[in-house]
């Protein structure tokens, strides 16, 4: 008998069938820069498999997989995703270079757990017919080689490797294509740890210019990644930055430096804000981390700084994806207050020049999430004001609020084109349309534009939660 997994199949012995899908519920905290803070209700839709012994399961994991690559084109496939990967993300992951994933790709074929990542976050962007399923949403590209990379998981953690801990990092942004909510915070988790134990983090640990210029980019993908998913939930980074001597110079020509330097100026910020501290100074503190954060985007080199000419350039030296999140970022994080001109000024170019950028940077959502809010309480605040009788005022604000609402529909498309990539950017897109409707603090919606069921082995899971509706906590 053979069962639905994903995109993949599973083969389960003859006379077992699944339960029904069943819905779990928990608590989860979100601190003050989530995209809903406070401690929020959250549900998810699962399907528990009846249990099979260990070797039926990995037995049954491979002949699954190899006739799914079989049926999505083998090596042939994997190039041809390798090379999408390098032309749309390579300039964010500059470690993974095109000869460095086909000498892997050569040496280990589709068994290597960093590939099968490389292929799932590409797959969303792929128009080849043996990927992409007419009808079905782009972020379900992927689910082949995201279902073979989380086979895996349990088999590389034990070795921390660079390969392993880019596979991690990778496998964060596409799970903003999925559920649960919290993988992305658990495979961002892993990546932190390995990386820790590997000293990736400390000058002292390099020893050859080589392996430190590739620990050196390893870990700058750590940080960042990191960074905006701690942001994102609300909570402290899981690396503590006064334990980090490796050094990034934000006043250099390097790309990749400056923003992962940006990166840990926001990072001392993000924590201010999320932490609780208990000392009467925490507002001193913020304010300071934002000015330290300023004075290093103000000190970037010419040719880093954002104006429509340098990001022409950017774009056709094929780093223009990079080049655009470092600056919404670093706007999104200076202007928390109601100019957001800068942000808007960005996406309109970007979208000028080619739409697609855009839809290689999933964890820009956060940005364009911010700059939304920003205009809905502008929005709210204008529909608030009493302006009989002055004229002046009147006339500004029949200008500024239509302007605020055309500018929250452009987020709002930006939002929903992503959400078609990254399915996890679907809640942010529908939080904000909840904001929009007078929801201050709207639900964290794990459901919302899908209906795939999270599949589990009923082992994963202890009886007292496998009845519909449980609760963890």
């Amino acid at each position: 008998m053979t069962e639905s997994h994903g995109r993949g199949t599973l083969n389960l012995p003859e006379g077992s069938r699944s339960e029904a899908i069943r819905r779990i519920r928990w608590l989860r905290h979100h601190g003050p820069t989530a995209f809903s803070s406070g401690i929020l209700p959250l549900s998810l839709s699962i399907q528990i498999q009846p249990h099979a012994p260990n070797q039926m399961i990995s037995s049954s994991l491979r002949t699954g997989t190899t006739e799914l690559y079989a049926q999505h084109g083998g090596i042939d496939t994997f190039r041809r995703l390798i090379d999408l990967f390098v032309e749309q993300f390579g300039c964010q992951y500059p470690f993974l270079t095109a000869d460095l994933l086909r000498q892997m790709l050569d040496a280990h074929g589709e068994e290597s757990f960093l590939l099968n990542c490389v292929a799932a976050l590409a797959a969303s962007h792929s128009d080849d017919p043996r990927v992409a399923v007419q009808g079905s949403p782009k972020h379900e590209n992927g689910l082949p080689w995201y279902n073979r990379a989380r086979s895996m998981m349990g088999m590389v953690m034990g070795i921390p490797l660079r390969e392993t801990i880019m596979g991690f990092v990778l496998l964060a942004a596409v799970n903003m294509a999925g559920v649960p909510p919290g993988e992305s915070w658990m495979t961002t988790g892993i990546a932190v740890r390995m990386a820790g134990d590997l000293g990736l983090h400390l000058k002292e640990m390099v020893t050859d210019s080589s392996e430190s210029l590739s620990d050196s980019q390893v870990f700058g993908n750590v940080l960042m990644r990191d960074l905006v998913v701690s942001l994102g939930v609300g909570r402290p980074t899981a690396f503590r930055l006064e334990e980090i001597t490796r050094t990034y110079r934000h006043e250099g020509e390097s790309l990749f430096e400056c923003a992962v330097s940006l990166m840990l100026a926001h990072a001392k910020l993000v924590n201010h804000l999320n932490m609780r501290e208990t000392e009467g100074n925490r507002g001193s503190k913020i304010q300071r981390a934002k000015q330290e954060l300023m004075d290093c985007y103000n000190e970037l080199p010419q040719s880093m700084r954002w104006n429509a000419k340098q990001y022409r350039v950017h774009y056709t030296a094929n780093s223009g994806s990079a080049f655009l999140e470092m600056h919404l970022w670093a706007m999104a994080m200076l202007t928390m207050s109601s100019d957001i001109s800068s942000s808007m000024e960005m996406i309109e170019l970007a979208n000028a020049v080619d739409a697609s950028t855009l839809l290689t940077l999933p964890f820009i959502a956060h940005p364009l999430y911010r700059a939304a809010t920003i205009l809905v309480d502008q929005i709210e605040e204008l529909r608030g004001v009493d302006v009989m009788g002055d004229m002046d005022q009147c006339l500004w604000q029949s200008f500024r609020q239509p302007c605020a609402q055309k500018m929250v529909a452009v987020l709002q498309q930006a939002l929903d084109s992503l959400g078609d990539y990254y399915h996890g950017v679907k809640w942010i897109s529908n939080a904000l349309t909840k904001r929009l409707q007078g929801v201050q603090h709207p639900p964290v919606d794990t459901q919302t534009g899908s209906g795939l069921a999270q599949t589990v082995f009923e082992y994963a899971l202890p009886r007292r939660y496998r009845e519909n509706d449980a609760c963890v906590n």
